[in-house]
């Protein structure tokens, strides 16, 4: 039996939206290695008709997320066009404080290289004076550990990194640090917003 089959069979489990951020993770990863992608689809496609609306109370950053996975993979189109309404309807009704921030250098520390990419493309648009570094080194190199040093925003995704790295950045951090609770593109996504917002006020 496979990895990714023992995965499956612990997400053949009643649909929750505690388990989801979890399985959101799991599927990202295993659509970046190949898998086949309708095995992936009929993944999210149960689980999202499952929940149902309760799936559309989930915070933006998390629905969008969600969304946006099943669009990669060409989930079921009225599953997603449900979700895409409401994240249009929410969109409308607020302002993105993001987007007034002044510039600051963002370092992703990360072994999964895609999803911090794509965490990135997310939220460049939304402020394009942000400065976005990726370092997906094994070890404590020259050029990682000047990144640290300059930047605002320390992003460690410690779910996917070496140990080399992680020690050897660490006498350089201060308080700027955040630690995503995945490896997913939503868990660095939903770590830089909470932190920014922290220290915005």
């Amino acid at each position: 039996i496979t990895q990714f089959q023992r995965t499956l069979e612990w997400f053949n489990i009643p649909p929750s939206k505690i388990a989801l951020p979890y399985l959101q993770s799991a599927l990202e990863l295993y659509l970046d290695y190949g898998i086949p992608q309708q095995q992936l689809v009929d993944i999210w496609n149960n689980w999202s008709g499952t929940l149902g609306d309760s799936l559309l109370t989930l915070e933006p950053v998390e629905l969008e997320g969600w969304y946006e996975l099943g669009r990669l993979m060409g989930a079921d189109n009225n599953l997603l066009l449900r979700i895409e309404q409401v994240l249009e309807q929410r969109n409308a009704a607020s302002v993105d404080a993001f987007s007034a921030l002044p510039p600051q250098k963002v370092v992703i520390f990360t072994l999964r290289e895609n999803t911090a990419r794509r965490a990135v493309e997310k939220l460049k648009p939304r402020n394009p004076r942000y400065n976005y570094v990726l370092c997906t080194d094994d070890a404590l190199t020259a050029e990682a550990k000047t990144h640290v040093r300059s930047a605002d925003i320390v992003v460690i995704v410690t779910t996917c990194l070496s140990h080399a790295i992680f020690y050897g950045i660490q006498p350089y951090l201060s308080d700027n640090v955040v630690y995503p609770r995945s490896s997913g593109t939503t868990g660095i996504l939903a770590a830089v917003e909470d932190f920014v917002k922290k220290k915005c006020g």
